[in-house]
């Protein structure tokens, strides 16, 4: 991008404790939850993973593991056991006794922990290994953080490749340099969307019931609601406001955060 250098904020990585320049531009991922938990639990599952949030599990408590781990990705873990699974998976990760899911919990470590040393990636006991206190806490954070302030742009994954182009198109009104062809190429190929390392699942219908949709409104409100999202596989959810819409400040460069987009986590 001309003069101009992408830094890609590594996933595992708090936005806030890596640091970004004020002359650097901040774009940032979100997804559905319901499709992120969906995604993820996919992909965690498969057996030939080594880090993550189930080989975490795997370590520190088997029997939950087995529990709980996708068994039949050749058919997509579309059968009724590993359905099951996934939703008691979603209920686990979460904190036992304070509304607040795994991706709110990823969520707080990403954008808002000045922590370098939380781990928000292969940590299976990120938010149910909170205190009660700590759990509430970060609870509180997310419901008053505002988005516009946590970056520059965000963008969707269900329509990354749109976001792309327009978070570049507000770095570029900005005096940021875009080499256009690079980014149509990007997109073209599909890895903009998720062509290389996505999960393999079946349709989202199939996992969330009308119970497990509410669950994860449970868990993760405020995401639905800062983000503008009012269903769920399938499943309304109550209409959330508008999402906020960000102010930008000059900027010169542009850094990249990169979470709920890529499933690996």
């Amino acid at each position: 991008m001309g003069a101009h250098r992408l830094n890609v904020i590594p996933e595992a990585k708090a936005v806030r404790a890596v640091g970004v320049a004020k002359d650097e531009f901040l774009l940032a991922s979100v997804r559905n939850p319901c499709e992120s938990y969906l995604s993820l639990w996919a992909f965690q599952s498969e057996a030939q993973r080594r880090a993550g949030v189930m080989a975490d599990l795997r370590r520190r408590d088997p029997e939950a593991h087995k529990r709980l781990v996708g068994r039949d990705s050749q058919n997509g873990f579309t059968g009724p056991e590993d359905v099951q699974r996934f939703r008691a998976w979603i209920k686990f990760m979460g904190h036992q006794h304070v509304k607040l899911g795994l991706l709110s919990g990823r969520f707080y470590g990403k954008y808002l922990s000045q922590d370098p040393d939380m781990d928000i990636r292969d940590n299976a006991f990120l938010v149910r290994g909170m205190t009660e206190e700590t759990a509430a806490q970060t609870v509180q954070a997310i419901r008053s953080a505002s988005i516009s302030e946590l970056a520059d742009c965000w963008m969707h994954t269900e329509s990354l490749d749109a976001d792309i182009a327009g978070c570049l198109k507000d770095f570029e009104s900005l005096g940021g340099q875009v080499e256009w062809s690079k980014v149509q190429s990007v997109i073209q190929s599909g890895t903009s969307s998720g062509g290389h390392g996505g999960s393999k699942h079946g349709g989202c219908e199939t996992f969330f019931d009308e119970a497990t949709a509410r669950l994860v409104v449970e868990l993760d409100g405020a995401l639905f609601e800062k983000f503008g999202y009012d269903s769920c596989c399938g499943h309304s959810v109550s209409s959330p406001p508008l999402p906020e819409q960000p102010t930008l400040p000059p900027s010169t460069s542009m850094t990249g955060a990169w979470q709920e987009a890529d499933p690996s986590g």
